[in-house]
């Protein structure tokens, strides 16, 4: 029985000439040069066509994963603090990006806004403007370009902006971040929570603290809901189906998860939520509503990413500064107190000491002292008392006031109110005053001594002064004793 003849398989890339894990700087450029000369290498035996494809696809995924990398290394020396060597590595990372997917591709912004941000850590804001510019340009001929890179875009340029001190086009760069993170993700959402607290940045550098407090507050209410259903709200549904076995359908929260968030983001919101914290507590002290909340946020969020001890740290400052604030029974501070028994912490007896291992900044002595004293008058009630204190004062001042002040004439007030009195009336008062008083006779010699007034009005005032001076001089001592 003749025996058929083998059919021969296509041959296919050797899959070591695929692998990419134990690519470094060094080797990179080589690495990138062998997998992109295999891109049309040819394929032999049954099926070639397809075998080329195929081998094509595994190559183009193999290259498209090695820039990935070696972005991601770049961005890892940025967030090290090693500028100098994340330049160095982005611009391997672009050139080879052109040489691959082509100048002017979008595939390329991601590198642009990389060595935006490197230069502006180095302080060289005209080159990372520049880089900008390049990414801008590029967007701006796809018009197709995905909402998130214009986002992107404009958060860049507005925090460069904020760094350079030009805060009134910062603020425009970043509302227009914030507008397209909306349409992206919507306006509750964690995301878009990053432009706020950007926001929120550049008004406190302006020293306009409402405006930076109220995107703060923003920042708050988004990651308190989220957090909320993530954290506590899923806690208690487990601890259900454990000892009910009841399985609830609950709405799928986005995520609830934070790997699914990124390693990147969680590191970046912590930094923002402690940063609230820190800002909140220097403006309005440790023992305030909006501190508190905040340590109650911030406790959540170190509840969801796993780190428990820091957790259970800030949720004792968030228990003991309600306290402080609203009292021991007020429903947020038993809200507080359900939290931490749902998240499985006991509540301490006493949590006054929590406050002094605040991590931002050390309290003042005569502060500490007053944290260590047990509650007693919460920060509310003494607000109302000392508001109710300062009314009564006030109102007995006025009543003091309206009792010493005496009945006045119209002339006597406006004496008093400072306004001189009118013209006319002093005539009127002169011409009164005139006509009650008697008419005086004056001696014959005397009036014929007088000259006539026509005549005494053309004697200049020197040489009138000078007659008078004369005539007294003249009446003789006895006539004046008859007289």
């Amino acid at each position: 029985m003749p025996v058929k003849p083998r059919k021969k398989q296509a041959l296919t890339v050797d899959a070591a000439a695929l692998d990419i894990a134990s690519v470094d700087w060094n080797s990179l450029e080589t690495k990138f040069q062998e997998l992109n000369g295999l891109l049309n290498a040819p394929s032999y035996g049954l099926n070639a066509s397809l075998a080329r494809q195929k081998q094509k696809q595994q190559v183009e995924q193999a290259i498209e994963t090695l820039l990935e990398m070696a972005q991601a290394e770049s961005r890892r020396l940025l967030v090290e603090g090693d500028a100098q060597a994340a330049v160095e590595g982005g611009l391997r990372t672009l050139k080879l990006k052109e040489a691959y997917y082509g100048t002017g591709s979008l595939q390329l912004v991601p590198s642009y806004f990389h060595l935006a941000r490197t230069n502006q850590y180095l302080d060289k804001f005209k080159q990372a403007e520049e880089f900008l510019s390049l990414a801008q340009w590029t967007i701006l001929r796809h018009p197709e370009c995905d909402v998130a890179l214009k986002a992107e875009l404009h958060q860049t340029f507005g925090l460069l902006y904020a760094s350079d001190g030009k805060l009134d086009i910062a603020l425009k760069q970043l509302a227009q971040a914030t507008y397209y993170l909306t349409l992206l993700n919507g306006p509750n959402h964690i995301l878009t929570s990053f432009g706020y607290f950007d926001l929120g940045n550049v008004f406190a550098a302006k020293s306009n603290m409402d405006s930076a407090m109220a995107y703060y507050e923003k920042v708050k209410d988004i990651w308190f809901t989220h957090l909320e259903k993530v954290v506590v709200k899923a806690t208690q549904k487990k601890r259900r189906q454990i000892d009910h076995g009841e399985d609830d359908d609950e709405e799928v929260v986005e995520h609830s998860n934070p790997a699914s968030f990124g390693e990147e983001n969680l590191q970046d919101g912590l930094k923002m939520i402690r940063g609230i914290v820190g800002l909140q507590t220097e403006r309005f002290g440790l023992v305030h509503p909006s501190t508190g909340r905040a340590e109650l946020i911030l406790a959540l969020y170190h509840r969801w990413i796993g780190d428990v001890t820091h957790a259970e740290e800030s949720i004792e400052r968030a228990l003991e500064i309600h306290k402080r604030v609203y009292g021991a029974q007020h429903q947020h501070t038993v809200k507080v107190k359900q939290f931490m028994m749902d998240l499985g912490y006991e509540i301490p007896t006493n949590t006054a000491t929590s406050l002094l291992t605040s991590p931002y900044g050390q309290q003042p002595q005569k502060e500490q002292e007053e944290v260590l004293q047990p509650v007693g008058e919460t920060t509310i009630l003494k607000e109302e008392r000392k508001a109710a204190e300062e009314q009564q004062k006030e109102r007995e001042l006025q009543q003091k006031q309206q009792q010493e002040q005496p009945a006045t004439s119209q002339e006597q007030q406006q004496l008093v109110a400072g306004v001189p009195p009118l013209a006319d009336e002093a005539e009127e008062a002169a011409t009164a005053q005139q006509a009650e008083e008697p008419p005086t006779e004056q001696p014959a010699d005397a009036a014929a001594e007088q000259p006539p007034k026509e005549a005494a009005q053309e004697v200049p005032p020197s040489e009138e002064a000078a007659a008078d001076e004369v005539q007294v001089e003249e009446v003789p001592e006895g006539k004046e004793a008859a007289e």
